[in-house]
């Protein structure tokens, strides 16, 4: 009696103990140390206005819009402002067909940036020369404004962007083919 008494002690702790290491593993179950230094909440990065410069080429020549927008120490966070700024007041111009937005900026360590809209940026009806004149605008704007990236890649949707007229399968010169 004393064995079978035994056995479904052991048993039952062999359970439980399974039990617990399958909501351990399965997360349902965490343990946290009080002293994880990790987790200790980092005062954000220094976030200040500053006067950018926007440009575009609208009517057959070079224009230019300065705003103030908030300006931190991250240059990913940087670009995303800079160029959802940039897209509003082409929207604004009535020079992009339908409010294009940038989901995301991310910088490699080749410094180029990878820039992904929600839409295509370029008009298919318009001519090579006003989408390339889109395109310059952007890498004028993100150059002329301190930002320091070499390249920029253009996506949409996280996918390549695709153009009859323009190659988009190589990231763009920041500085662009043109001597403005």
């Amino acid at each position: 009696m004393n064995i079978i008494r035994l056995y479904l002690f052991f048993s039952s702790i062999t359970f439980l103990s399974g039990i617990i290491f399958f909501a351990l593993y399965n997360q349902w179950i965490v343990f946290r140390s009080p002293f994880n230094i990790s987790e200790v909440v980092m005062p954000c990065g220094i976030i200040q206005k500053k006067q950018v410069t926007f440009y575009y080429f609208h009517a057959d020549k070079w224009k230019t819009d300065k705003q103030e927008i908030l300006w931190s120490d991250k240059v990913d966070k940087n670009i995303f402002q800079v160029i959802n700024a940039w897209l509003a007041l082409l929207d604004e111009e009535r020079i992009t067909v339908k409010k294009v937005m940038l989901q995301s900026a991310l910088i490699s360590a080749a410094d180029c940036v990878y820039l992904s809209f929600d839409h295509n940026i370029l008009n298919k009806e318009e001519t090579i020369f006003k989408k390339w004149m889109v395109i310059e605008g952007l890498l004028k704007t993100l150059s002329l404004n301190g930002i320091k990236i070499s390249h920029a890649q253009l996506l949409v949707q996280h996918q390549l962007m695709q153009d009859v007229h323009l190659d988009f399968s190589l990231a763009w010169p920041i500085h662009g083919f043109m001597k403005i």
